[in-house]
Order: C-alpha cells, then structure tokens, then sequence
C-alpha cells in the first residue's frame, strides 16, 4: 500500500504566496495521485495535525508500504522569494526510503527542474556537522516528524517553491503522473525488499 498525505492542515497552510497555499496545492496534487493510481494500492491520508496523519499510517501500514507526503518549499532573502527546483526528502540512513526519494526524484527533476536531489530530511533542513544558517548551533538537529514517527518508509515530495504557483498549477498534472510513475516502480523494484 502507498499511503499519500498533504502536507499541512486548514488550520495552518504552510507556505503561502499571493492566497496560493501550500496545504490547498497538496491537496490538489493528493487528488490527482490516487485518480491515476489504483485505488487497491494507494490511500489517502485523512488531512490533519501531522500526528493524527502519522497515527493513521502506522495503524494501516505494513513494514513493505510506503508514505509519501506532498508539500511546497519557500525560501525568503532580503524579503524576496526565491529558490526553484524539486527534491524529494527521506529519513536519514534509510536505504528503502533513499531508494524511493531517488525514483522520484528522477522522474520529476523533468518536470520541475534544477534537480535538487535526493536529500537526508532534517526538520528546517539544520543538518549534523554543517553550519546552515548564521547562529546555527550544532547538536540541535531534529529528524523531519514525519519521516521519523511513520513505521514504514516514508518521503516528503517538494516538486517545487510556492512562490512559483503558476508553474505548480500549470504542471501539476505531469507532476503527479510524474511521481505516480515512480511510485509503482517502487512498489515493483522495492516493495518485496522489506523496510530499512
């Protein structure tokens, strides 16, 4: 089973540009995700707080499912927004979940280019051993929630920044077939592999 999550709730909608949100485009992109896949390996997610989303994985899911959450990134400098590109974020030393952030990744740097990669998910991106912003303090770093509390292998999609809202509405189609590709591959190559 692959389970599929929107990043963020109603109640608080993540990164925002112009009224476009980052909660209200995730769901989007989930909708369309379980119209292209099967509904006998795919479910959605019910949308709320990130540990009501991560308790339903877990009483659902098997050690050979995966979690996928969709979510947008945003990046502010001087006040301008800035960034492009896609990544695709997996728990750190997970084999399995590296594996699949690399599928994706290499199906959906197509749409949504530069590839940003494949990349160890830490909560505000504050990675062990590196200097990310000015003020950084090492041994403060957090694995992302999400892919640390889901039991099975999980990921966090970012197909791209927020502020390019016109570009993640006029691919978000290709996008999502983009990701659904990748999906069942994985559940063809990993899915009999068991989770790590």
């Amino acid at each position: 089973m692959i389970f599929i999550s929107a990043g963020h709730h109603a109640g608080a909608q993540g990164a925002k540009w112009n009224g476009f949100t980052e909660w209200m485009e995730a769901q989007q992109w989930v909708h369309i995700l379980l119209t292209i896949l099967s509904n006998e390996i795919v479910t959605k997610v019910p949308p709320g707080l990130l540990r009501h989303k991560v308790r339903f994985i877990n009483e659902h899911a098997r050690t050979n499912d995966m979690a996928v959450e969709i979510h947008f990134n945003s990046a502010v400098v001087n006040g301008t927004h800035v960034g492009k590109g896609c990544e695709t974020l997996y728990f750190p030393g997970s084999e399995h979940g590296k594996a699949l952030a690399n599928l994706i990744q290499d199906k959906l740097k197509e749409v949504f280019p530069p590839d940003r990669g494949a990349k160890e998910g830490w909560y505000r991106m504050d990675r062990p051993g590196v200097v990310d912003y000015d003020g950084d303090v090492d041994g403060d770093e957090k694995i992302d929630y999400f892919l640390r509390k889901t039991n099975c292998p999980a990921v966090i999609v970012e197909p791209d920044f927020i502020h390019r809202s016109s570009r993640l509405m006029m691919e978000r189609f290709r996008g999502c077939s983009a990701i659904a590709r990748a999906l069942l591959e994985a559940k063809r190559v990993l899915g009999s592999t068991g989770a790590t």
